[in-house]
């Protein structure tokens, strides 16, 4: 009977490893459902970051192109001041100029006192169609 309880013990042995290694199996089952929901939720991860560099990009897009429309009005705004600044120059100058023509004229006899002949008959007349539009 010795050789029977070798073999019994040889199977006892073997029964013993294949549950062992059964158990490694089954943890090792184990452990991989664990990495592929780790990765699964990485990949969310991923996905989410990726969405959100997409509406940053989006984002930066639409600063720059209003930064750019601002410095286009700056631009613009910036000639309109010099058109204004050389019309208020030339009209200063044209001011002058009128003014020292004006003071070739004299009133005779100053104020409160009756115009000169050729005065009145411009005071009586209409304005002419050229300057119509202005009264």
């Amino acid at each position: 009977m010795g050789g029977n309880s070798q073999v019994r013990k040889l199977i006892g042995n073997a029964v013993g490893k294949v549950g062992s290694g059964a158990e490694q199996v089954e943890k090792a089952g184990s452990t991989i459902e664990q990495a592929r929901d780790a990765i699964a939720k990485v990949t969310g991860f991923v996905q989410e970051i990726a969405a959100a560099a997409t509406e940053q990009s989006a984002g930066i897009d639409q600063v720059n192109l209003a930064v750019t429309q601002m410095d286009t009005l700056t631009q613009e705004n910036a000639a309109l001041v010099a058109e204004a600044t050389a019309a208020a120059h030339s009209l200063t100058e044209q001011a002058g100029i009128l003014q020292a023509a004006m003071e070739s004229f004299r009133v005779q006899g100053g104020l409160g006192h009756e115009l000169p002949r050729q005065a009145t008959a411009f005071a009586g007349s209409k304005p002419s169609r050229r300057f119509a539009a202005v009264t």
